[in-house]
């Protein structure tokens, strides 16, 4: 029973992931369309991230929770048993950084958004991965749960709420790009911080040490949003950083049909 209740549960964060790719395959057209650009553009600085996140966060995994996985080679590419996090997200979000080089601001802007967009839509496919719960609190906080006696905290709905609010937040704000990119993972990480106190056990996802890992990672992408807003050249200025492709760069990436 245990182990096909395991399997259902893996079953149902393939669908989850999947449906979270699509959902991001779906916004990189959307921001190409909005910005005029083309969208092979976003969508291979996306399946670059994706990759990108996945091959360091499966590594990280590895070398800390299971560092004689190497003894059997296919179990390394089962993403399902293990994805650091943490590091996963950093991944996609340097990566973005290093496309949006050479005025390609408009991928770092798309990629600090599909950041918060990502881990918002996989924090609300809670409900239909049923894990939505964390730990036992008093109402109006806490709602009942099926399997539990005592209401708990809806955290993944929660967490889904906050992430989903920062991105119009940090838009509002309007900081340039690379500013951008580096704030939205700031307010990431943050918020997977805080969530991290409501969780079953503390910890659920990741390693106790990660708890204060979150911290010191929106910490540092704070300061890196900070020195990158006083950095880059002012909106409308061409420059690697501008928020306006310069014209070499827009011939580039606009499509054929538009350019005749």
């Amino acid at each position: 029973m245990t182990q096909l209740l395991d399997e259902l549960r893996l079953r149902a964060d393939a669908v989850s992931g999947a449906l979270v790719v699509l959902g991001l395959v779906w916004f990189s057209r959307r921001w190409a369309k909005g910005n005029e650009l083309n969208r092979g553009l976003f969508e291979d600085s996306l399946w670059y991230g994706i990759i990108a996140a996945l091959a360091a966060g499966r590594t990280v995994w590895i070398v800390t929770e299971a560092p004689n996985l190497y003894r059997y080679p296919l179990d390394l590419i089962r993403i399902q048993s293990g994805v650091d996090f943490p590091t996963a997200v950093t991944a996609f979000a340097l990566m973005g950084w290093w496309r949006s080089r050479k005025g390609r601001s408009a991928v770092a802007e798309f990629t600090g958004l599909a950041l918060l967009l990502a881990a918002a839509a996989w924090a609300a496919l809670c409900l239909f991965r049923q894990d939505c719960y964390g730990r036992a609190g008093p109402y109006p906080f806490a709602v009942p749960f099926a399997q539990f006696s005592e209401p708990r905290l809806p955290i993944g709905v929660y967490e889904a709420m906050l992430l989903a609010a920062a991105g119009p937040l940090l838009l509002s704000l309007r900081l340039k790009p690379p500013a951008l990119l580096w704030a939205a993972l700031s307010a990431l990480a943050l918020t997977e911080f805080l969530m991290e106190f409501g969780r079953v056990g503390g910890i659920s996802r990741f390693t106790s040490s990660w708890r204060w890992g979150w911290l010191v990672l929106a910490g540092v992408t704070v300061i890196l949003s900070f020195v990158a807003n006083r950095r880059s050249p002012p909106m409308g200025e061409s420059g690697p950083f501008s928020t306006t492709p310069s014209s070499s760069t827009l011939a580039s990436t606009i499509p054929r049909e538009k350019q005749q």
